[in-house]
C-alpha cells in the first residue's frame, strides 16, 4: 500500500516541479476546527486561514488526539500512540520523525515553536532538525511575554517584553529566507493559543500581562496573523508555487473556549477528552496551481500527515520505520484515494498513571473499548450511549466494524527478535543496512532501539543503518520498544 502511494507522489513531484518541492507544516495549539471561521463559526477572526482554505483544500473530518503531547508524537512519527507513546512531555529517543526523513533526503529542516517533548533533555536536534527555536523545553518556562527559549542549544531569557510567538515566527521567516535556494521542510508548531490566556502585543493590556480568558479572541487573531506572515514571506521569496502548506491544530479548545457556530449552536471545548470537541481539528492544504479549491469529507488521522508529506516530496520511508498513517495526497490533489480510512483508532493515556482510553470511530459513530457506543453525528457531546437492543441493522454493522478495529489494535507483545545477519564484516567507510525480524509479525510495538558498543568503530542510526568508522570490533545491541527482548550482532571492521 505504501509503495503504491509513494510512486504516485514521485510522479507528481517529477511531473510538476523543476526542483525538489518544499513543505511547510503549521500546527496551532488548542484549536478546534470550528475556531477557524471558514469552518462555520463566528466567534473568532481568522482572515488569513480563511483565505488559505478558500484557495486550497479544506478537510472537514480531520482528527488529532485530545492533548498536545499525544498529538505531537503521532504527527511526527506517523504511528498511533499505542505503539510508541511513553508518557506526557516525552518523545522516546529511538523514534524516527519526519524531521529525520526530510533531513536524510537532503532537505534543510527547521522546528520553530512549542516543543514540550524534552523530559529527558532532548531537543528537535535529536530528531532530524538542523535548526530550532523552541519554548517549553522545560515545561515551567514562560512562553509568551519575556519568553525563555532554547535557540539552537542556547538558552535565551528574554527580558524586554519579547513575545515568544513573535520570536518563533521571526526565526521561521529567517529560515525561509536563508534556505530559499534549497529544498526545505519547516515544521511550525505554534505557541498560540495555549494558556495562560494573556494579552498579545496587539492587545491594549499587553504590559499588564494578566491572565484572562477574555484574551482568547485576541490570541486566535494573533495566531492567524503569524500564520499569514509565513504565507506572505513565501510569496515574497517567489516560493509559493513550489511549497505545499498544511495547517492544522493539535487538539480541541479548552473547556472555557466555547465557539458559537453560524447556526447558533454552541460548540464547547473538549481538550483532554476523546469526544469530537477534543479531537476534531482543522486541516487545510494549499499549493497554488496544484491543489484545487474545494472541500473533502474523508476521514483524516494525525498519523496520516507523515506519509502524506513524504509522498509529496518523493521521500521513501525505510521499511524498518513502521508507519500507521495513510497518505492523503490524492485527496489534497482533488482525486480519489484508492485506499480510504473506514475508521480511526484512538489510544489515549497521557501519563502511565492515567486510565487507558481506547475508541474507534467514523464520521457517524464512536465505539469505546468499554462498550459505549455513540452517534457522534447527532450527539457530538456523547451524552446518550446507544443500547445494542435498540440499534438498527445498519448501526449493528457499523458497531461490528468499529469493534473489529478495536480488536485489530489489541496489544500483542514482541516475543522474539531475529537478526538477518548473525555477524557482520565491513570495511572502513562502508555502510550497511541491518535487518531484524520482529515476531510475531502482528506485534504492536515494533519500534527497535539500536546501540553500538563502540561508535568509533561503527555507528548505527535509528533504523539500523551501520557506518563503519575505523578498524576494530564492536557489537550492535537491538532492543524491543518494551525493553523485554534484545539481540547483539557482532561487527568486525577491516
Amino acid at each position: 500500500m505504501r509503495g503504491m502511494i509513494y510512486i504516485f507522489g514521485c510522479l507528481l513531484t517529477m511531473g510538476v516541479f523543476a526542483k525538489q518541492p518544499n513543505v511547510v507544516l503549521i500546527m496551532a495549539d488548542d484549536l478546534s476546527h470550528y475556531s477557524v471561521a471558514v469552518y462555520g463559526s463566528k466567534t473568532y477572526s481568522t482572515p488569513n486561514l480563511d483565505r488559505l482554505a478558500n484557495t486550497g483544500m479544506r478537510f472537514n473530518e480531520a482528527y488529532a488526539l485530545p492533548l498536545c503531547t499525544p498529538s505531537r508524537v503521532a504527527i511526527m512519527t506517523g504511528m498511533n500512540n499505542g505503539r510508541n507513546y511513553i508518557g506526557g512531555h516525552s518523545l522516546e529517543l529511538s523514534q524516527v520523525t519526519f524531521g529525520e526523513l526530510f533531513r536524510d533526503a537532503g532537505y534543510a529542516t527547521c522546528f520553530a515553536g512549542k516543543w514540550k517533548l524534552s523530559v529527558d533533555g532532548s531537543t528537535p536536534g535529536d530528531f532530524g532538525f538542523d535548526e530550532y527555536a523552541i519554548t517549553e523545553y522545560q515545561v515551567s518556562h514562560p512562553r509568551f511575554k519575556n519568553a525563555v527559549m532554547n535557540i539552537n542549544g542556547e538558552i535565551v531569557k528574554h527580558t524586554k517584553g519579547e513575545y515568544g510567538p513573535d520570536v518563533a515566527n521571526a526565526f521561521a521567516l529567517d529560515f525561509l529566507e536563508r534556505n530559499k535556494d534549497k529544498p526545505f521542510f519547516l515544521y511550525y508548531p505554534m505557541i498560540l493559543i495555549h494558556d495562560p490566556h494573556t494579552p498579545t502585543p496587539d492587545s491594549p493590556k499587553y504590559e499588564a500581562n494578566e491572565y484572562d480568558n477574555a484574551n482568547v479572541p485576541d490570541m486566535v487573531h494573533y495566531m492567524d496573523m503569524l500564520a499569514g506572515n509565513v504565507i506572505d514571506r513565501l510569496e515574497e521569496l517567489g516560493l509559493r508555487e513550489n511549497t505545499l502548506v498544511i495547517f492544522t491544530g493539535d487538539n480541541g479548545n479548552k473547556k472555557v473556549n466555547t465557539v458559537v457556530l453560524n447556526d447558533g449552536t454552541q460548540y464547547g471545548g473538549g481538550k483532554g477528552w476523546l469526544k469530537d470537541e477534543g479531537v476534531h481539528v482543522p486541516m487545510i492544504a494549499n499549493l497554488p496551481g496544484v491543489v484545487p479549491v474545494g472541500t473533502n469529507d474523508d476521514l483524516i488521522d494525525f498519523t496520516d500527515v507523515l506519509p502524506t508529506i513524504c509522498d509529496y516530496a518523493g521521500i521513501s520511508i525505510p521499511p524498518t520505520v513502521p508507519v500507521d498513517g495513510i497518505s492523503f495526497l490524492p485527496q489534497i490533489l482533488g482525486r480519489k484515494n484508492p485506499v480510504l480510512r473506514t475508521a480511526i483508532y484512538d489510544w489515549y493515556r497521557n501519563t502511565p498513571k492515567q486510565e487507558l482510553q481506547e475508541s474507534a470511530f467514523n464520521k457517524e459513530y464512536r465505539l469505546y473499548s468499554n462498550g459505549n457506543f455513540f452517534s457522534v453525528k447527532d450527539d457530538f457531546k456523547e451524552k446518550s450511549a446507544l443500547a445494542i437492543s435498540e440499534m438498527t441493522e445498519r448501526q449493528m454493522d457499523i458497531h461490528r466494524m468499529l469493534q473489529a478495529a478495536l480488536d485489530d489494535h489489541a496489544l500483542v507483545p514482541v516475543a522474539k527478535l531475529i537478526p538477518e545477519e548473525q555477524s557482520v564484516k565491513m570495511h572502513v567507510g562502508e555502510q550497511l543496512q541491518l535487518g531484524i525480524k520482529v515476531l510475531p509479525e502482528n506485534a504492536t510495538q515494533t519500534t527497535l532501539r539500536w546501540k553500538s558498543s563502540n561508535d568509533a568503530v561503527v555507528t548505527v542510526n535509528k533504523w539500523g543503518r551501520l557506518t563503519a568508522g575505523k578498524k576494530g570490533n564492536a557489537g550492535i545491541t537491538v532492543t524491543s520498544f518494551d525493553g523485554n527482548r534484545n539481540v547483539c550482532i557482532p561487527v568486525s571492521v577491516q
